[in-house]
C-alpha cells in the first residue's frame, strides 16, 4: 500500500470514528472513559497516517537523512523521524523517532509537532501524556494544520489534556472545518447538538422527522436539531439519510448558525447526489435516471437547497460562491422532469427573491430589481401566497427603484397590485403622480383624492394636483358628451327600427337575426369566434302589435357552422308559424 492510499483510508477512518461518537455535554448518553481511549487512539493512528510525504525526501538514504537531520534540515528530522517510528529500513525504535520529532518541532516544524504530540498521546517512546500532546497538537494548530486543529477541538470538547471548554473546542472544530476537513464538518454539528432533550429510543425515523418539524413550528430550533440528527441515523437505506440533514440545515440556518447549516445542507446534498433510487418524504416518487442524482427528489427541494446553500455562504461572506448556487437554484427546471410546477414555481420565486435581498445589499440595484420584478410574476402567474414580508420587501424596492428610474408604467403598476385596502396615503400620491405624468388625469385626481383622505396633511405636489383635476373634470365633460351623443344615436336608430316595421304590411319581410359566439381546442389548440343565424319572416297577420309570421329561409354567416335559431324560446325552421313582438326586440329590423 502506498503512502497516499494509507493516507486516505485512515482519514476515511478518522471520520468515521469522530461521526459515529456520542456528543453531549450532559445528557443520556455521556461517553465512558473506555470509549474516550478508543477514539483517542484511534484519533492518533489518524495522526500518525495523515502525512503525506515528500516522495523525494523519504525515498533518500537514511545515510543522506541523517546527514542533512545533523544539519539541522527540520523537514528531515520529522522524515528520520517516521522511518523510525514506522521501522522502514530500519529497526523500528519508538525513542529515536522521538528525539528527532523533538529537534523537528522546536524549530516550529507543524507536521513534526503533530507527530509527537501522537506520541505523548500513544506513550511510544514517552510516557503517555495528554498535556504534552495537547501542548504540540495545539502548536500546530496555531500554524493552521486542519487535522491539529480537528484534534485541538477534540481535546477541548472532552478535557483531555487541558480543561474541558465547548467554546474553545467549537473555535477549533470551526477552523478545521473552514479548511473543508469533513470530520471537523461532523464534529463541528454533533458538539452543537449537545441539549438536554429527551429522545425516546423507540421512535422510528418519520417520527423523530414530525417531532422535529413541530419544533420548528414552535421555533426550538436547537432541540429540533437533535431530532433530525437522531432521524438520520434511523432512515431507511433508500433515503440515504436526505431529508434528516436538509431539516437540520434549516434549523442551524433559522438559528443564525449559517457555518454549521452550511456543512449540513452539504451532507445533504452530498446524500441526494449518491444515486438514491427513490426519496418521497414530500409525499413525490421519482425515478432514478442518470442525471447526477438530480432524479431522487422533488426538483422544489434542490431549488429550497441551493437557495439555502448560497444564503448560507452570503451570510458568511462568500458573495462569489452565493450567485454560483443561485445559479444553480434558478436552472433546476432545466434539469429533468418537473413533478409539480406549481410547487416548482413557488420555490423559484422564493429563490428569485432571496437573491434579489443578497444583490440588493450589494448594491447591484438593477440585478435586483429584474430578480424582484420576475419572481413577482411567477407569483403572480401561478397565484402563489407570499410571506406578508416578502411583499412589503418587493413592494418597497421596486417603487423606489421605478420611481427614482421615472418609470412610471412599471412603477405604477408595482402600487396597483396592492389592494385598495391595504395601500398607505404614500403610496396613493406616488400612485396619483405616476399616473398624473403618464396623462391618467382622472386617476390621478382619485388617488390624490384618496391620499388626502387617508391622511389630511400629506405633501402633495399641488400643481400636478390642481392639473389633474382641471384635465380630470374636462375628460368627464366630453365623456358625457360622448355618451350623449351615443345615447341619441341609439334612438334614432331604434325609432327608425320601429317604425320600419310598422309601415310594413301583409305579405312584407321581417328580418331577425341571433348570435353565436363557438369556441373548440385546449390551451394553444384553443380558437373561438361568433357567427349570425339570419331568419327571413313573411308578415301574414298583425293583431297591434303582434305579428304572425312565416318562417322563409334560414342561414347561416358561417360556411361551415350552423345553429337552429330561436325565437321567444322556441327553435324555428323553414316553414314554421310563429308569433312575435318584433316591435319590441331589437333583433327585428324591416326587411326591403
Amino acid at each position: 500500500m502506498s503512502k497516499e492510499n494509507v493516507n486516505i483510508s485512515s482519514l476515511n477512518a478518522m471520520g468515521r470514528t469522530m461521526e459515529t461518537g456520542n456528543h453531549f455535554k450532559n445528557g443520556a448518553s455521556p461517553k465512558s472513559q473506555t470509549n474516550k481511549s478508543t477514539i483517542l487512539s484511534k484519533l492518533f493512528l489518524a495522526i500518525l497516517c495523515a502525512f503525506a510525504l515528500s516522495n523525494a525526501i523519504f525515498a533518500q538514504t537514511l545515510e543522506e537523512l541523517e546527514t542533512k537531520a545533523k544539519q539541522g534540515n527540520a523537514e528531515a528530522q520529522h522524515t528520520l523521524g517516521v522511518r523510525y517510528f514506522q521501522g522502514d529500513g530500519v529497526k523500528k525504535d519508538y525513542e529515536k523517532a522521538v528525539s528527532w520529532y523533538e529537534k523537528a518541532a522546536n524549530q516550529g516544524y507543524a507536521s513534526a509537532q503533530l507527530s509527537l504530540a501522537q506520541c505523548y498521546g500513544m506513550g511510544r517512546g514517552v510516557n503517555k501524556d495528554h498535556y504534552q500532546a495537547f501542548y504540540w497538537l495545539k502548536k500546530a494548530a496555531e500554524q493552521g494544520n486542519k487535522i491539529a486543529q480537528n484534534s485541538v477541538g477534540y481535546f477541548y470538547e472532552n478535557g483531555q489534556g487541558v480543561t474541558q471548554d465547548y467554546n474553545q473546542a467549537e473555535v477549533w472544530y470551526q477552523k478545521a472545518a473552514e479548511q473543508g476537513y469533513e470530520p471537523a464538518k461532523t464534529a463541528l454539528i454533533n458538539l452543537k447538538l449537545q441539549s438536554n432533550v429527551d429522545i425516546p429510543q423507540q421512535s422510528g425515523y418519520s417520527e423523530l422527522i414530525k417531532q422535529g418539524l413541530d419544533l420548528m413550528k414552535q421555533e426550538k430550533h436547537t432541540d429540533a436539531a437533535a431530532f433530525f440528527t437522531a432521524a438520520t441515523k434511523k432512515a431507511p437505506p433508500a433515503r440515504y439519510r436526505n431529508e434528516g440533514w436538509f431539516y437540520l440545515g434549516e434549523a442551524f440556518y433559522r438559528e443564525g448558525d449559517y457555518q454549521t447549516a452550511l456543512s449540513a445542507f452539504i451532507r445533504y446534498e452530498s446524500a441526494a447526489n449518491a444515486n438514491a433510487p427513490r426519496n418521497d418524504i414530500d409525499g413525490y416518487g421519482c425515478t432514478h435516471v442518470p442525471l447526477d442524482g438530480w432524479a431522487c427528489m422533488s426538483r422544489e427541494r434542490w431549488h429550497f437547497l441551493y437557495d439555502y446553500i448560497a444564503m448560507c455562504y452570503y451570510k458568511l461572506g462568500n458573495k462569489e460562491e452565493s450567485l454560483k448556487k443561485f445559479e444553480w437554484a434558478n436552472g433546476m427546471d432545466t434539469k429533468g422532469k418537473i413533478v409539480d410546477r406549481n410547487r416548482q414555481s413557488y420555490a423559484k420565486a422564493t429563490s428569485l427573491y432571496n437573491r434579489g435581498i443578497m444583490l440588493k445589499e450589494m448594491g447591484r440595484t438593477d440585478e435586483a430589481a429584474s430578480d424582484f420584478a420576475e419572481a413577482w410574476k411567477i407569483k403572480l402567474d401561478w397565484k402563489q401566497s407570499w410571506p406578508a414580508e416578502y411583499e412589503e420587501n418587493v413592494t418597497q424596492f421596486l417603487t423606489q427603484y421605478y420611481e427614482s428610474a421615472g418609470n412610471y408604467g412599471s412603477l405604477l403598476t408595482v402600487l396597483n397590485r396592492v389592494p385598495d385596502s391595504d395601500r398607505t396615503a404614500e403610496q396613493f400620491n406616488k400612485a396619483a403622480f405616476a399616473s398624473f405624468k403618464l396623462g391618467n388625469f382622472e386617476n390621478a385626481d382619485k388617488y390624490y383624492d384618496k391620499a388626502l383622505s387617508l391622511q389630511p396633511s400629506i405633501a402633495i405636489d399641488l400643481e400636478a394636483r390642481q392639473t389633474s383635476q382641471k384635465n380630470a373634470a374636462e375628460i368627464r365633460e366630453k365623456e358625457r358628451l360622448r355618451q350623449a351623443e351615443i345615447e341619441r344615436q341609439r334612438r334614432e336608430a331604434e325609432a327608425r327600427r320601429v317604425a320600419g316595421i310598422k309601415q310594413a304590411q301583409i305579405g312584407d319581410k321581417l328580418l331577425y337575426s341571433e348570435s353565436w359566439q363557438w369556441s373548440e381546442g385546449l390551451w394553444i389548440f384553443h380558437q373561438s369566434g361568433t357567427y349570425t343565424m339570419m331568419v327571413t319572416c313573411f308578415i301574414e297577420r298583425v293583431e297591434g302589435d303582434r305579428y304572425q309570421l312565416r318562417v322563409g329561409d334560414v342561414q347561416s354567416s358561417s360556411s361551415d357552422r350552423y345553429t337552429s335559431p330561436t325565437i321567444n324560446g322556441v327553435k324555428v325552421s323553414k316553414g314554421d308559424i310563429i308569433w312575435a313582438r318584433p316591435m319590441n326586440d331589437r333583433k327585428w329590423v324591416y326587411g326591403e
